[in-house]
């Protein structure tokens, strides 16, 4: 049952408008993880499709140009790229969501804190963490 719960927890979560992407990529994370620990693991795209289902409706553009670069690449979408690319976009939106020096400051200290937190992915083609295949 807790393998159930868990599992339906990780598919329902559901990022808002206003929350940080950063923050809901690590609940998610830590879903996944969970799961993994307890022996049932999601497959890297089957986790890539999770993460872009979550997302806002904000981001369907992007998810869009995700889809279409796999698709032209012959490539499934992997966890990293969605991360990577959403993370991104979320802290381009908290740099342009605010001006003048105290949002720079502000913005400054949440790109930090996100990019901290989802620089460290793992590579698929070395296995080393802190970047992504090109």
């Amino acid at each position: 049952m807790v393998l159930v719960n868990l599992s339906q927890q990780l598919q329902s979560q559901c990022c808002g408008d206003d929350e940080n992407v950063c923050e809901h990529f690590d609940k998610l994370a830590n879903l996944h993880k969970q799961l993994g620990v307890m022996g049932k693991s999601i497959p890297n795209n089957e986790y890539a499709l999770i993460l872009m289902g979550s997302l806002p409706s904000t981001y369907y553009g992007m998810l869009g140009a995700i889809a279409a670069s796999a698709e032209m690449s012959g490539a499934a979408v992997s966890s990293a790229v969605v991360i990577k690319l959403a993370t991104d976009e979320f802290d381009c939106r908290s740099i342009q969501s605010e001006k003048g020096d105290e949002a720079y400051t502000t913005n400054t200290q949440k790109l930090k804190n996100c990019k901290g937190k989802h620089r460290n992915v793992e590579c698929e083609n070395c296995h080393k963490s802190g970047h992504i295949k090109a």
